[in-house]
């Protein structure tokens, strides 16, 4: 069970139904942790057992070849991070299992074979690629053809998925019930694995208690971004406005905005939010109805001033005066004063 603690001043309380779409925040929102299953090494082992023919077909393909080596060492036992990237990218789609299910299987793997800083470390390595061919997903691939190249930072497959299944949310949960020796040892392993932008992105995605690593991330993310399907990385991970700014994201994109991505940004930033969330009411871009009541009450929801002084500016507009009715009763005070300006 989540457990939420009272939000700060800056922040706004909001509706349970936006709090589920937020990710546990170490410090802030527990979660519920992974429940390890101790026999979760000898299953991934036998796993391999299952697709060893298809490992060997794949490995024939020259673009898999390196891999070879430490795909062997990392299922003989040994702490190899690129094998255990490798194996587990070219078999989490082929079925019959789900790519989400093999996912939390490997994953309770490496944390009781190494220990959840190396797992935490494996998994920053682990979504700086991903599988490259045609397959179906589930489905044992009919010709060996798959290989690894690095993530796309046009839709992240890999982090996305795991936001989509619940994933990152389970292990920001393990992270935000770990013991602070424990946490601190899994900030020391992660440090070592941001060589490269991607790699700087997952772990903000994964330790966003650690603000300079967000800050440099952010910083890369405008040279980088190449869709707006990477954007609720960050939404779940900033804590300051400048964040956002370095990133190059003054507005939401409009195209398919979920409500997971308003309430991110409005618990992230809290008040410092209102800018954006202002901007993408009045972006140029499409914005259907439901998106706009959603950015409507987020406004409305947020504490301060500003909030009510935005909503009662345009009182001539139903939606707005819907939010101000709601930051009325929510920030009485606030309402007062902007009517009595």
């Amino acid at each position: 069970m989540t457990a939420h603690a009272a939000p700060p001043a800056d922040r706004p309380e909001l509706p349970a139904a936006w709090a589920a779409k937020l990710l546990p925040r170490r410090g802030r929102r527990t979660g519920t942790p992974i429940e390890f299953d101790p026999d979760a090494p000898d299953l991934l082992a036998e796993q391999f057992e299952v697709h060893a023919d298809l490992l060997q077909q794949l490995f024939h393909m020259k673009k898999n070849r390196r891999h070879r080596e430490s795909v062997d060492a990392f299922a003989a036992g040994e702490p190899d991070f690129r094998g255990a990237v490798a194996v587990g990218e070219l078999l989490r789609h082929v079925g019959p299992h789900t790519a989400d299910w093999w996912t939390r299987l490997e994953f309770q793997a490496w944390v009781a074979r190494h220990g959840l800083p190396w797992a935490i470390a494996a998994l920053i390595e682990r979504y700086a690629i991903q599988l490259h061919g045609w397959y179906t997903e589930g489905v044992r691939p009919p010709l060996s053809h798959l290989h690894l190249t690095q993530a796309s930072w046009y839709d992240f497959l890999t982090v996305n998925r795991d936001l989509d299944s619940g994933f990152t949310a389970e292990v920001r949960a393990t992270l935000a019930a770990a013991s602070d020796d424990e946490y601190a040892a899994v900030v020391a392993a992660a440090a070592e694995h941001r060589d490269h932008p991607a790699k700087r992105f997952a772990a903000m995605l994964l330790l966003p208690t650690e603000t300079d690593w967000v800050a440099e991330a952010c910083a890369e993310y405008g040279g980088m971004r190449a869709s707006s399907a990477t954007d609720r990385v960050l939404y779940h991970s900033v804590e300051d406005p400048e964040h956002l700014a370095t990133a190059g994201i003054t507005e939401m994109a409009t195209y398919e905005l979920e409500l997971e991505c308003i309430a991110a940004l409005a618990d992230s930033l809290g008040t410092a939010a209102l800018p954006v969330l202002a901007a993408t009411r009045e972006s140029e871009w499409f914005v259907n109805a439901d998106t706009r009541r959603h950015l409507v009450k987020a406004i409305a929801l947020l504490p301060g001033d500003a909030a009510a002084a935005y909503l009662v500016a345009r009182l001539d507009e139903l939606l707005h005066l819907d939010g101000a009715d709601e930051a009325a009763l929510r920030n009485p005070a606030a309402a007062l004063r902007t009517v009595a300006d």
